[in-house]
């Protein structure tokens, strides 16, 4: 009988190569499955931070429209597609402020444009323009309260009721790359 060398084989080695290969290639597939979902799971993160902070925006300036008589200069204009109205404001600097939202459709990025200024004529003539959000797809408002022969309070899709606020204001906004957001009931605290 023939006393075999100490060691492996070139099949043992090419098999054991081939094994380990394999492991890799399954462990590298396994980590790029999870920086992938990582990534995916960031962007969608950063997609809603994005969404409750535009929220806080429109819920915060809608939230400050004050109850002004038309004779001392305050009305509430509400149309589907745009509002403006005098509102209470403190991060521009405390003062009441003509406050207009709408979205630029001229524009080629379709950006949802809030304009503040001093409600004032002698105050200061800067004005404040932001655009909150940009490739607006669909930006529509409705308004619930009760209009002057109405007794029971309803949604309608213009505010012309210059001297009374509406209850809630309804604000619908999508943009492209975003799928459907539910819509944001914003609450007038002023209203009566």
């Amino acid at each position: 009988m023939t006393r075999r060398a100490a060691g492996f084989t070139l099949v043992e080695m090419l098999a054991a190569l081939a094994l380990s290969a394999l492991v890799s290639l399954i462990l590298l597939h396994g980590i790029r499955m999870a920086a992938t979902g990582f990534e995916r799971h960031t962007r969608a993160a950063e997609q809603l931070d994005a969404r409750q902070a535009l929220d806080d925006i429109l819920r915060r300036t809608l939230g400050a429209a004050a109850a002004i008589s038309r004779s001392a200069g305050g009305d509430f204009r509400g149309q589907p597609d745009a509002i403006e109205f005098l509102g209470l404001a403190e991060d521009s600097g405390p003062g009441l402020y003509r406050i207009d939202l709408a979205v630029d459709r001229a524009r080629r990025d379709r950006p949802l444009i809030l304009r503040r200024r001093l409600a004032t004529p002698a105050g200061d003539p800067r004005a404040a323009v932001s655009i909150v959000a940009t490739q607006v797809r669909d930006f529509r408002l409705a308004y619930f309260g009760t209009l002057s022969g109405d007794v029971t309070p309803a949604w309608h899709d213009t505010w012309q009721q210059f001297d009374i606020l509406p209850r809630l204001v309804r604000v619908i906004l999508d943009s492209d790359g975003d799928g459907p957001h539910p819509p944001l009931v914003v609450r007038l605290w002023n209203a009566g």
